[in-house]
């Protein structure tokens, strides 16, 4: 995010009126899946309208009059009127035309949020810290020079936090607990998206997110405490813009000691990866889960660590990193790390800290509390956790997607939100966290679904300023070029931003001081106010407070913001056509229950036994030696719809590590049995 970069202590007056109501018909310029629901919003009342060909303008449907009109402030007090063509299921491209009034150009597509998937992941890669930015991975000029010298004394890794260049836990943790979520409900299993890993044998979306669990890792003292910053500009975060590169600025220093809110935060994501990266390299998930119990450990020896009021860097302070001494946000940040311990170890003394601090959901999770990240995770837990508990967490998702719903019901575009700074991530929030959830866990939740898939639309061109709020997307007409970019301002490449970036977007009170700079050097700075190709002032409606320029209040990055982009395309993108998220594979649905293999197969010292369930059922996992004698009980008890990963360490119930040989599995759910074979080998 953007710091005291230049501060200002006048305001510019924007010389325009209020922005007209846009002459286009608003729908998604990426497009919609056959099946799903499509629908778009006219500023004009219409009897009747037209989806038209694009090869030939010929008419693919006819449609009646509105499902319904939607008046709002957001909009000016303007009324607009909401069509609906999701019978027309046949792939193509595509425009509407009603009362006189089009759209811009869209697709019809099984594989229409592809493009965009790829490049918000690919994202990370050009926000990597500490590294060079280089062809082929760049795919076009958005390349610099390796700032790996001006990383602390052992700190690796980690990704530029938005426009400006340093790096906080507080959104690193979020965007890696996004990230591990996509992997956990979608299981992208691409190694082919060039970035420097590709092709490693592990997905690449575990390979970025492990590029920023290394920098947690490397943040973290040998006693467990872990460090909030790693602040670029000799520990300042000033820096002027529109010169400097990742390789140019004054050196990082970390910054903000180590405290009980951000060490929290580090143990609850190293806790969900060592459990997550298991499959795929033990010795590093076993890294992650050692710097978890030594977090663990630190945080029982610091309940209460602050440093609210200390001076951070050059006498600013950020208490919002530290996150300091606030009570309710401390308990359920302790939440979030009990359920990543016990998620890696289903051990009963994380169960118990769960319990101890935990919290009903009260609203999404970001910076501030983290009881959603927390409940989210604890419904994976397969084995030690409550399932009174893990069902009122669900109950409790349903009623926030619920409330998803109604709150998009009354904007013009059916978006939900709130319109502060970042409104777009609050979207992807609300329905990452809550719609696209609750049809993970209730699959006969479509209305949920296609909320999710609405939002998708707004930040695809279904808005008041026909805005695509994605940068580099291919095929749309109105797509974000600039943004608020510290090393893309300084690039100035012809083709300005990097692919995948997500903007801010509209911000209900603009910042006074971004403002424009005509005169800056090499390059004019443009910010909110006084741009005259982006003419703002006090009566532009909130949902055209936007500008598509060095806005840092309207058209920053965050990584944070970016990953919640991640998981909601993946959510779109593994919907089926008969509308069934494939959280089992990239293209297959599960059936009613299945029982995978285990992997590693053969292992030693420990394996994962994966099963799927589309719906609730007692489930009874049990491990025979060759002579067919129980020897283990992994499971019994009821479980919540979703994927399970079950941890077998080799050991009997009585804890006693069994020889080596063929060992069979068995799941029983519901009135279907499964078994498969595995090999323990010393």
């Amino acid at each position: 995010m953007r710091y005291f970069l230049f501060v200002s202590s006048f305001l510019i007056l924007s010389q325009s009126l209020a922005q007209s109501p846009t002459d286009k018909i608003s729908a998604s310029q990426l497009g919609f899946l056959p099946n799903s629901k499509k629908q778009f919003s006219s500023p004009v009342q219409f009897s009747s309208f037209s989806i038209m060909k694009i090869s030939d303008n010929s008419v693919a449907y006819a449609g009646g009059t509105p499902v319904r009109s939607v008046s709002s402030q957001l909009i000016g007090g303007n009324t607009v009127w909401i069509g609906d063509f999701s019978s027309l299921t046949t792939p193509g491209r595509y425009k509407i035309v009603a009362a006189g009034k089009e759209s811009y150009p869209f697709d019809i597509r099984s594989d229409v949020f592809d493009q965009a998937a790829r490049a918000a992941q690919r994202f990370f890669y050009f926000q990597r810290a500490f590294t060079a930015i280089e062809n082929p991975y760049a795919e076009g000029p958005w390349v610099h020079a390796s700032d790996a010298s001006k990383a602390p004394a052992g700190v690796v890794r980690g990704w530029h936090d938005a426009g400006d260049l340093t790096v906080y836990n507080a959104t690193m943790t979020q965007a890696i607990f996004w990230l591990l979520e996509a992997w956990s409900d979608f299981k992208p299993l691409a190694d082919n998206t060039n970035i420097p890993e590709s092709g490693n044998g592990i997905p690449d979306l575990l390979d970025e997110t492990r590029w920023g669990l290394e920098w947690i890792l490397s943040m973290q003292e040998p006693n467990g405490g872990i460090w909030a910053c790693a602040t670029a500009g000799n520990g300042t975060n000033i820096y002027p813009y529109g010169t400097t590169f990742p390789h140019t600025v004054a050196p990082y220093v970390k910054t903000v000691p180590p405290s009980t809110q951000v060490t929290a935060k580090g143990v609850a994501v190293l806790g969900y990866a060592a459990g997550v990266f298991r499959s795929y390299d033990a010795a590093f998930a076993n890294r992650c889960l050692d710097a978890a119990r030594r977090g663990w450990a630190w945080i029982a020896a610091n309940p209460n660590q602050t440093y609210d009021g200390q001076p951070w860097g050059t006498g600013t302070t950020f208490n919002m990193y530290a996150q300091g001494a606030d009570q309710a946000l401390l308990k359920t940040n302790k939440m979030w790390a009990a359920a990543g311990l016990l998620y890696a170890t289903g051990e009963a003394q994380f169960e118990a800290a769960f319990q101890s601090h935990y919290e009903p959901i009260g609203y999404i999770s970001s910076y501030s509390k983290s009881e959603a990240f927390a409940a989210s995770l604890y419904l994976r837990i397969p084995i030690g956790a409550n399932a009174s508990t893990q069902n009122s967490i669900k109950q409790r998702i349903f009623q926030m997607a619920d409330a998803v719903r109604t709150d998009a019901s009354s904007h013009p575009y059916q978006f939900a939100t709130y319109y502060y700074w970042g409104c777009n991530s609050n979207a992807l929030h609300r329905t990452g966290q809550f719609s696209w959830r609750a049809y993970t866990l209730d699959s006969t939740r479509l209305a949920d679904r296609d909320q999710g898939l609405a939002n998708l639309d707004y930040l695809f061109g279904r808005n008041y300023l026909n805005q695509v709020y994605v940068s580099g997307i291919n095929g749309v007409s109105k797509p974000r070029q600039r943004g608020f970019h510290m090393w893309m301002k300084a690039l100035n490449a012809s083709t300005w931003h990097f692919p995948g970036a997500l903007a801010g977007g509209p911000n209900q009170a603009p910042d006074g001081n971004d403002i424009s700079y005509p005169g800056n050097q090499p390059f004019p700075t443009w910010g909110y106010w006084g741009d005259p190709a982006n003419p703002r002032s006090g009566n532009t409606p909130i949902d055209g407070r936007f500008t598509d320029n060095d806005s840092w209040c309207s058209n920053e990055v965050v990584v944070s913001w970016n990953a919640a982009l991640v998981y909601n395309l993946y959510a779109a993108k593994f919907v089926s056509g008969s509308g069934t998220p494939t959280s089992a594979g990239e293209t297959e649905s599960p059936v009613e229950y299945t029982l995978k293999q285990n992997y590693p197969n053969p292992f030693n010292p420990s394996t994962t036994i994966e099963f799927v369930l589309t719906k609730s059922a007692h489930v009874n996992l049990t491990i025979f030696n060759i002579l067919g004698q129980k020897v283990r009980t992994l499971v019994d008890r009821e479980m919540i719809n979703g994927t399970h990963p079950v941890h077998w360490d080799g050991k009997d119930d009585n804890q006693i590590q069994l020889p080596s040989g063929m060992y069979v599995y068995r799941m029983k759910a519901g009135d279907f049995t499964f078994t498969h074979k595995m090999v323990l080998s010393k």
